[in-house]
């Protein structure tokens, strides 16, 4: 049996693109995985290295410097990644899947006779363009490894056709799209009740992701709306003001809860019990316009109806499956527009359009695309 390496910046249990790989193939390859903070899998042989630990004031003058003068080797050969190397000199594989930029050079300099396969789970040089530290200090450093080492994978994975796109205009290669499936339930819609109708919103809590937006289309929706969010990560500043505005929006008369977070393997049976599955997503960056993220195939496993903001890549999956509206522009009051329009009818046809479209947009889709493309290598 062939060996496979999943080399990944995160814990490769947890975090959904890695595992849900690892599931596609620890039946067909003999599976080892490297990340961080690493936990058992079954069927896996598993493996960590440290995280990079918080720069003292000295360092991050130090990489400003390092970044000044285009030193990137300094950027890629840190401490912590520096013990990935004995692992891959002591192991020959046949393939290595990466799904980490910077961890890229490692893997191709000592992959020995490995195809390498890099999953680019965002258009990188454009990455966080919202961040005026991440523009000075990684922009060019993310542009420089994308020209200098995606040409050398022997595959490029990405998630929507606007970053495929965008890779092979401005790296000269290839990418396949890989698109960011769940796993399969079969899950039919339950009936919405016109004088409750429940919006979920769930992902990750961050500044630039329009969470404040969110809270505020509360605000243009009759009462008999509802809307449960579930938020994970985040810095606790604000965590700390979101839970303010959804407090402000309670004493408003909203119908609006935050909820602890759910298990990734539970998220899509909890989002059964809803009827509206929510992206507002305001283009704060390139990445943020053109993804295609997690959640909008967990909304669909979920079997909701979608509401959803114009999302250049969101948009043609919506129509075509014809699972719910999208709103004229990326503001909470057309998008609560959208919805008021909405008949329980329609409600409940979307939810069936989900049902129907999970039976396809699902991680078995994924492993038949990713086991094809490792034969061809």
């Amino acid at each position: 049996m062939q060996k496979l390496l999943i080399l990944t910046a995160s814990n490769p249990a947890s975090n959904p693109r890695p595992r849900r790989m690892i599931d596609c193939l620890k039946e067909h390859y003999e599976l080892y995985a490297m990340g961080i903070g690493s936990e058992e899998i079954e069927g896996v042989q598993v493996f960590s290295f440290p995280s990079y630990t918080k720069r003292t004031k000295a360092q991050e003058l130090g990489l400003y410097l390092q970044v000044f003068l285009s030193r990137w080797d300094k950027l890629i050969w840190t401490k912590n990644r520096l013990e990935i190397v004995p692992f891959l000199q002591q192991h020959c594989f046949d393939f290595i899947i990466c799904f980490d930029l910077p961890l890229l050079p490692i893997a191709l300099k000592y992959k020995k006779s490995a195809k390498v396969i890099f999953d680019a789970q965002e258009y990188f040089p454009l990455w966080l363009t919202s961040s005026l530290r991440w523009r000075v200090l990684f922009q060019r450093f993310n542009h420089f490894l994308c020209k200098t080492y995606l040409p050398k994978c022997d595959c490029v994975l990405s998630v929507s056709p606007s970053f495929v796109e965008k890779y092979a205009q401005n790296y000269g290669i290839s990418p396949h799209l890989y698109l960011s499936l769940p796993y399969y339930y079969d899950l039919p819609p339950k009936p919405c009740s016109e004088k409750n109708i429940k919006i979920l919103y769930h992902g990750s809590l961050s500044s630039n992701r329009g969470i404040d937006k969110v809270i505020e289309l509360m605000d243009y929706l009759p009462s008999n709306f509802s809307l449960d969010l579930i938020l994970v990560g985040g810095e606790r500043a604000y965590r700390e003001k979101i839970l303010a505005l959804i407090k402000e929006s309670q004493k408003r008369g909203n119908h609006i809860s935050l909820l602890p977070p759910v298990p990734f393997s539970q998220i899509i049976p909890f989002g059964n019990n809803y009827d509206i599955g929510l992206y507002l997503m305001p283009p704060n960056t390139y990445n943020l316009l053109a993804t295609i993220p997690n959640k909008f195939f967990e909304y669909i496993g979920s079997s909701l109806a979608l509401a959803i903001t114009p999302n250049t890549d969101l948009v043609p999956i919506l129509k075509e499956w014809n699972l719910g509206i999208v709103s004229e522009d990326f503001t909470p009051q057309t998008l609560a527009k959208a919805l008021r329009e909405l008949s329980v009818e329609q409600i409940d046809s979307y939810k069936l359009a989900s049902y129907h479209a999970h039976q396809t947009l699902n991680n078995a889709k994924n492993q038949e695309l990713i086991l094809s493309l490792l034969s061809s290598l």
